[in-house]
């Protein structure tokens, strides 16, 4: 069965969804893969999401097109259950090398975000909100599992991390295309 979530297009494999029902795409634990996905109408219902909040760089990477489109339809799939603010960075804004590293970041290339607020408050160890938001992401199946995903909290997973520079926020990126 095919069904468009957020402008990505998931292949479940459910045996009935009632007409009308509502599906959770971050709890489903059947294969999801993308099979399509159009940058500039993700990018459209980023923009226009009430649940999530970007800060004025990221807005205008989202509407210079210069954010990967497998980076909004995770967003978009937070935001279904969870607020998103201080959204950002994407590409504006971030430095060009890892910090403390010569390694390129993955922001530069629109590969990446940082969200620094999960259900109205800041990302700490103690919001149970962004620690349900991480272990979704990471229960993602490829492609739309992130290879970065850092946050306060040492998770079990391929890609999670946790150092001192990520106990304010997730970090959510992809390597190469």
């Amino acid at each position: 069965m095919k069904l468009l979530i957020a402008g990505v297009i998931l292949i479940l494999f459910v045996p009935v969804v009632a007409a009308g029902a509502v599906v959770d795409a971050l709890t489903v634990g059947a294969p999801t893969p993308v099979v399509a996905g159009d940058v500039d109408a993700l990018g459209a219902q980023v923009l226009s999401s009430q649940h999530i909040r970007l800060t004025a760089n990221a807005r205008k990477d989202v509407e210079d097109a210069r954010v990967d489109g497998r980076l909004l339809g995770v967003l978009l799939l937070l935001a279904a259950k969870h607020d998103l603010g201080s959204v950002g960075p994407f590409v504006s804004g971030h430095s060009y090398f890892v910090k403390g590293t010569m390694r390129v970041s993955n922001h530069v290339r629109g590969r990446a975000v940082d969200i620094s607020v999960v259900d109205g408050a800041a990302v700490s160890p103690r919001n149970t909100g962004a620690l349900e938001a991480a272990r979704a992401v990471l229960s993602l199946p490829a492609p739309l599992r992130p290879d970065e995903v850092g946050s306060p909290w040492s998770l079990p997973a391929p890609g999670a991390f946790s150092d001192v520079m990520h106990q304010n926020h997730i970090h959510l990126g992809w390597g190469g295309k």
